[in-house]
């Protein structure tokens, strides 16, 4: 037989149990941070292939608001672009500056188009401003509703149409196009 004595049992101290239990914290924290930058990154990638979509739309709509297509076609595009708008959604975080000028953007061009057909329908440059929501297009453009006087509707739909486009612009930069 074997003359060595049993074995002692060994029992686990506290501070190995403290241990392995920071450890196993360590591991799951760890994890969760790559596991969230992974899903990160998908939201990410499924954006960015979004967006071209609504870069080429709002490029469309800036192109038929120069040509003067007319207010149902611009109207029909700007739904586009609202489409892509809403499709691209929900935007990442690093891109909230350029959800912010789209979104801008977007407001102008429907302002746009309701003078566009308060113009249309009323066949005058001078009978839009009882028409149309004179305090809500002067948020947007930042002028004084007593302003207006001194504008026509051609006058409006221009100013509005350019601030528009250019928060379309400073979203697409902001966006890497």
């Amino acid at each position: 037989m074997d003359d060595t004595p049993p074995a002692e049992t060994r029992r686990s101290s506290l501070l190995e149990y403290a241990l392995v239990t920071v450890i196993f914290l360590f591991v799951v924290i760890i994890g969760r941070f790559v596991y969230l930058d992974w899903r990160d990154g998908q939201a990410e990638r499924l954006f960015m292939s979004k967006a071209p979509a609504l870069v080429i739309a709002a490029e469309n709509l800036i192109a038929i608001a120069g040509q003067d297509a007319g207010p149902i076609e611009f109207r029909n595009q700007l739904d586009a672009v609202k489409a892509q708008y809403d499709a691209a959604s929900p935007w990442p975080l690093k891109h909230t500056q350029a959800n912010l000028e789209y979104f801008q953007a977007l407001e102008g061009w429907a302002l746009a188009a309701d003078v566009w057909d308060v113009k249309t329908a009323a066949a005058s440059d001078y009978a839009y401003q009882d028409q149309v929501d004179l305090e809500r297009i002067s948020a947007y453009l930042g002028i004084e509703p007593s302003r207006f006087d001194f504008f026509t509707a051609s006058d409006l739909l221009r100013e509005l149409l350019f601030t528009a486009n250019e928060h379309a612009d400073n979203g697409k930069r902001l966006l890497g196009y």
